[in-house]
């Protein structure tokens, strides 16, 4: 439903002339009302250098106020990109740090007896045992699944602002600068996200296996990372089981 919806918010690129009316669902819409982006622009600084750039953008995309540049279409995305995947790689090391930590700790810990008199140290210990099975508890599995989930979320804008930029760079009708250059530049994005799509599918294929006809407690803990390329995925179903028995065979016939 996202990609239907983007697909129809982006019919406005086409420079033909749309009816009053359809112009003005398209000025008053955006192009993903559902998007969890945050309104966040580390970039105007540098966008400032771009503004008013005179070039011979085609007039569909003047006309509804669209640079021909990645860093000002991309710039909320590329954002939010530069607090994500910080933010989950630090996290997902601080817990696994402290499961570490905390079961080395604990191995040599005795609990203490139940009618024995609890000093401050006994205590200690309930609350050390006890903070560890709660940490235990915790996967990192969820900030990964978040991560993919938006960076899936913004792959398509991805992949059209970066086209627009690499096929209007020549467009500007005035001398270069390291601004200009240096968005298409950025816009190289083009070629990490063709590699995110190389990646989904290699993981998509290489584990479909471990789901045919598998409980989802018996699967391997490290699907939980993915969990969002097998939501939809059904056992029961005969088309899937048709295509899961498909990849399993081709997987295992590649290996040696």
């Amino acid at each position: 439903m996202q990609i239907v919806g983007e697909s129809v918010q982006l019919m406005r690129f086409f420079d033909i002339r749309w009816p009053p009316k359809v112009n003005e669902f398209f000025a008053t819409s955006t192009i993903d009302p559902s998007s969890i982006v945050l309104p966040i622009d580390f970039l105007p600084q540098w966008n400032q250098n771009l503004e008013n750039r005179n070039s011979s953008f085609p007039r569909v995309f003047v006309g509804y106020e669209v640079g021909p540049f990645f860093t000002e279409n991309y710039n909320y995305e590329m954002s939010n990109l530069t607090i994500l995947f910080p933010a989950v790689v630090c996290s997902s090391l601080l817990i696994n740090l402290i499961k570490r930590k905390l079961q080395g700790i604990t191995r040599n810990m005795k609990k203490p007896k139940t009618k024995a008199r609890r000093r401050f140290r006994e205590h200690f210990i309930i609350f050390i045992q006890s903070f560890s099975r709660l940490m235990n508890r915790i996967d990192d599995a969820i900030l990964w699944h978040f991560a993919f989930i938006f960076v899936l979320g913004i792959f398509q804008s991805g992949w059209l602002w970066a086209l627009v930029n690499l096929r209007y760079n020549s467009s500007l009708l005035e001398p270069t600068s390291y601004f200009t250059k240096g968005s298409p530049a950025i816009s190289i994005v083009l070629v990490s996200y063709f590699g995110l799509a190389l990646y989904v599918l290699d993981v998509i294929v290489s584990n479909i296996r471990y789901l045919h006809q598998t409980k989802e407690s018996l699967q391997p803990l490290h699907l939980r990372k993915y969990k969002t390329f097998y939501d939809d995925f059904d056992n029961k179903r005969r088309l899937h089981s048709s295509i899961s028995r498909f990849l399993s065979r081709g997987v295992s016939s590649t290996q040696p």
